[in-house]
């Protein structure tokens, strides 16, 4: 009775939406709990409980969940953004959270618009501008040279506004080292990119949050790590094309080199240790087979500016306009290899994040999750783990794992209502007939217009 009473009063403030009958997905389980009611407002969900078991407040607005599944809002933790309608293709995709890691100004505007309604968009976690070598990889990065400079970009990275501090491959060790120490000065967390100067456990005890794509590994379990990461080190003092220069010649002799032995000794102690793993298996996927036009999807590719599609041709990318043949044959086996590591971090129960690096070739906001989703269950994962890679864990990561990443009451109404089981098939989390964020509720009508809106 009391709680009815609560509902009522909740009901006269703020508008209550019920989805009755619904089976609600626990992910990191096989727990589906059927003819389930969830309730909810414009923020939270008020309740979640059995069909039948007490009457709906006459107020509400019920939604038929017969036949439906409904999961926590999806996060893709690591994207890039190049223009704000964009954000609009997260949440018609059921991405109602998102992880940015190379911030800029403007990018603290869009946020805000959409905290305040202004436009459609998923919930924004913010790095500051890259952190760099003195000769950055990515213009607008920040490049230093010295540790009293490494520590100034995190104090302006923090006043900025931002949320943590990203990391970036041409840094020297003592620099990175003093982002490290003054990040925990700052009270602030630094991700991303393991420098060719440092070592994965190394990173993991200089306390970086997560690691990005899965590098550096045959560097780490090569003969004499210390001595290769030395001569890439200086290298990339000069810039990306030197250090990539003396990379492919260490290569042979480095992969000649590698243990297995101790790539058990990693994956141990990366299953034992506190840094989060994200292995963007569609981006390294896509980046491997950019010679192949079949990665191509021209249904996403309306959603793409016409600048970013000449961006997206190899022939026009720093990157590989130089490729030959043969080099497009070691990145797929380089991608081959590193799917063979990521299977055997999910046996290990490493701690894993979904992440697609949108903006890359072919990797499509919103859309290439799913994908991502897909590829982490082909790597050994089961649909409901992949599940909790872009839900649950990044609640987790976040220290927010009673409010997000669940379908509970007092957590963020951020959800996604699917026609399918995704635990039968992973690639039912295409199929969306809702979304909620934040308390908005979308449904298949909306989404539909938010797509059509973004179409170029």
């Amino acid at each position: 009775m009391l709680s009815s009473l609560l509902l009522l009063l909740t009901a006269q403030s703020n508008p209550v939406t019920v989805i009755t009958n619904v089976s609600v997905i626990t992910p990191g389980s096989n727990q589906i709990s059927q003819s389930q009611d969830v309730g909810f407002d414009n923020t939270k969900i008020l309740f979640v409980k059995p069909t039948g078991t007490e009457p709906i407040i006459p107020s509400a607005t019920k939604v038929d969940g017969t036949g439906k599944f409904i999961i926590p809002g999806l996060w893709d933790m690591h994207v890039h953004l190049a223009d704000e309608r964009s954000l609009g293709l997260f949440t018609a995709n059921g991405v109602t959270g998102i992880r940015v890691m190379f911030g800029q100004p403007l990018q603290l505007t869009w946020r805000k618009n959409i905290q305040t309604g202004k436009s459609p968009g998923p919930e924004m976690v913010l790095a500051g501008p890259i952190v760099d070598g003195p000769k950055p990889v990515w213009n607008g990065s920040i490049g230093v040279s010295t540790p009293d400079e490494a520590r100034a970009a995190v104090r302006k990275i923090k006043k900025d506004g931002y949320d943590f501090v990203k990391v970036y491959s041409l840094l020297s060790r003592e620099c990175y080292l003093a982002i490290a120490d003054e990040c925990k000065k700052q009270k602030i967390d630094f991700a991303g990119h393991v420098p060719h100067s440092v070592g994965i456990l190394e990173a993991q005890a200089a306390g970086q949050r997560t690691s990005e794509h899965v590098m550096e590994v045959a560097l780490e379990c090569s003969d004499h790590p210390e001595a290769y990461r030395a001569k890439i080190e200086s290298a990339a003092q000069e810039g990306l094309t030197k250090a990539s220069e003396v990379s492919r010649e260490l290569a042979p002799t480095i992969v000649g080199s590698y243990s297995l032995e101790k790539q058990t000794k990693l994956i141990d102690e990366l299953a034992k240790g506190s840094m989060w793993q994200c292995p963007t298996l569609v981006v390294l996927r896509n980046i491997a087979n950019l010679d192949n036009s079949s990665i191509n999807n021209e249904n996403q590719n309306k959603y793409v500016s016409p600048f970013m599609k000449v961006q997206w041709d190899p022939k026009n990318d720093f990157r590989f306009k130089n490729r030959k043949a043969e080099d497009w044959d070691r990145s797929r086996a380089n991608y081959s290899s590193i799917v063979e590591f990521t299977r055997k971090m999910i046996a290990a129960k490493v701690k894993i994040l979904a992440g697609t690096d949108c903006l890359n070739p072919y990797v499509y906001a919103g859309y290439s999750l799913h994908e991502e989703l897909e590829l982490l269950v082909k790597a050994g994962m089961t649909p409901t783990d992949a599940l909790a890679s872009a839900t649950i864990n990044p609640a987790k990561f976040f220290g927010r794992d009673k409010s997000i990443g669940t379908i509970s009451e007092g957590s963020v109404a951020s959800f996604v209502l699917l026609d399918a089981n995704p635990l039968e098939d992973i690639r039912n989390t295409h199929r969306i007939s809702a979304v909620a964020q934040n308390g908005k509720y979308y449904d298949r009508k909306a989404l539909d217009k938010i797509l059509k809106d973004r179409e170029y």
